[in-house]
């Protein structure tokens, strides 16, 4: 079984299950609980045990959080901003909220082209909706009609303007941020004007990312900061493919980052979901800073799970 090897301590860790909670805080690491978070780490609580009764060896959770709340990296210049060929498949921000009494689909109808223009393909989206009935030997299914999806296939865009939401994503190639997301608004604010919603009840961003290192053996542990530990001497060291869900708190921004990560055939997958459901702005009132405060923990995120032969890859 492979433990984690701390970076501030060099050496291999495993970590009581009643001493994970002072390694990953639930409400995230005051100033003046830094030098006592590292001293953790530090004492013999950490250090590796001679008998492996009610201890637990360090998990993917602690490595990441570890990553993301005492990786020196968060607060310097190997965060960055961009790269010159981002790992992005696709990039999406949600608008959700709740409607005005009387919006229907077909007020969703009648503003495609005012507000959207002519030049995007449209398509209808249904929820269906089955039934069986078992003592009739009989099977129903209802579609209902909740709005269109749009697509420009000149800038790899697709719009999703359903009753309470509108959902804006941009396909490969990826560029920036700051155009990705003044696309966005320009779209909400078209949207907002017709919808009139009475409250924001969700905003979120999402970046999924895929890259494939050509190698003939691909090993995570040379481009993901993550580590999955298992019984090497019942199970053997190679495996063929994982599958990590994560959902991490951030208390203090009122947001959740979900994280997807995945290693297959198809290469390296980090699938990241930053959203915000309280302490939401008016739908009237400007919603770049919090979008911005999205962005922000998606970045941290993503860079918390990456090594640098993995950035290398981005340049």
């Amino acid at each position: 079984m492979k433990p984690f090897a701390s970076r501030d301590s060099g050496r291999c860790v495993a970590v009581d299950t009643t001493a994970r909670e002072a390694v990953r805080p639930r409400g995230g690491v005051r100033a003046e609980d830094w030098n006592s978070t590292v001293k953790s780490l530090r004492s013999p609580v950490v250090s590796r045990p001679q008998h492996k009764r009610n201890r637990t060896w360090v998990t993917l959770v602690d490595c990441l959080w570890s990553n993301l709340v005492l990786n020196r990296t968060l607060g310097n210049a190997r965060l960055r901003t961009s790269y010159a060929n981002p790992p992005v498949t696709e990039a999406v921000i949600e608008f959700r909220f709740k409607p005005k009494p009387g919006f229907s689909v077909e007020d969703i109808d009648r503003c495609t082209e005012q507000v959207f223009g002519t030049n995007l393909g449209r398509q209808i989206l249904r929820d269906v909706e089955s039934q069986i009935f078992v003592a009739d030997s009989k099977y129903e299914t209802q579609a209902t009609n909740i709005g269109f999806k749009l697509q420009c296939e000149s800038s790899n865009t697709v719009l999703q303007l359903r009753l309470d939401r509108l959902v804006y994503s941009k396909l490969a190639p990826y560029t920036t941020w700051e155009e990705f997301s003044s696309d966005a608004l320009k779209y909400w604010i078209g949207y907002r004007d017709v919808a009139e919603p009475e409250s924001m009840q969700r905003l979120g961003i999402r970046y999924i990312n895929r890259f494939k290192p050509e190698t003939t053996a691909l090993d995570p542990a040379e481009f993901l900061t993550m580590r999955i530990a298992w019984n090497e001497k019942e199970l053997g060291e190679q495996f063929s493919a994982w599958e990590v869900r994560l959902g991490l708190p951030f208390q203090q921004q009122h947001c959740t980052a979900m994280l997807y990560n995945s290693v297959g055939r198809e290469g390296i997958l980090l699938d990241i979901d930053v959203y915000r459901t309280a302490s939401l702005p008016r739908p009237t009132e400007p919603l770049e800073p919090v979008l911005s405060e999205l962005k922000e923990i998606e970045r941290r995120v993503f860079e918390s799970c990456i090594t640098d032969a993995a950035r290398e890859l981005f340049k």
